[in-house]
């Protein structure tokens, strides 16, 4: 009798003991999860500056040329990138919590690839714009 009070206590405790890991595993998962995101927003930020000079100077050469398609779809490409970060941060919720952890998990999956997504527009309207500046007199 007391060796089954013994088993069925310990078979209990490892129970516990591993849906406590296992808690914890994707607590730390979570964590991983928003430091990518923290990140990836941390690098691909300061290219608004950047980004905005870049547009203005296209608008100068676009005031000069306005039937330039070129100029006029790079300013276009430049200020939707502004606009997906200016979105995404004004949704974006670092502190997040769901009504569990799998929720947690896929909104901070799901916000890494929107910041993933928003970074290469950036980039990809930076290096267009400044191609376009550099080809100019």
């Amino acid at each position: 009798m007391n060796g089954k009070r013994f088993f069925s206590h310990g078979l209990i405790l490892l129970c516990v003991v591993l849906l406590a890991c296992s808690g914890t595993g994707q607590r730390a998962e979570i964590e991983k999860l928003t430091a990518q995101v923290t990140s990836l927003h941390d690098e691909v930020m300061p290219l608004m500056g950047p980004l905005y000079k870049t547009r203005k100077r296209l608008l100068l050469q676009a005031e000069a040329d306005s039937s330039n398609v070129q100029l006029v779809n790079a300013i276009l490409n430049i200020k939707s990138a502004e606009e997906e970060m200016m979105k995404w941060m004004r949704n974006y919720d670092p502190g997040f919590e769901g009504a569990n952890d799998s929720e947690t998990m896929k909104y901070f999956s799901d916000q890494k690839k929107s910041i993933e997504q928003v970074s290469a527009s950036m980039n990809q309207a930076m290096a267009n714009g400044k191609s376009i500046l550099n080809r100019r007199p």
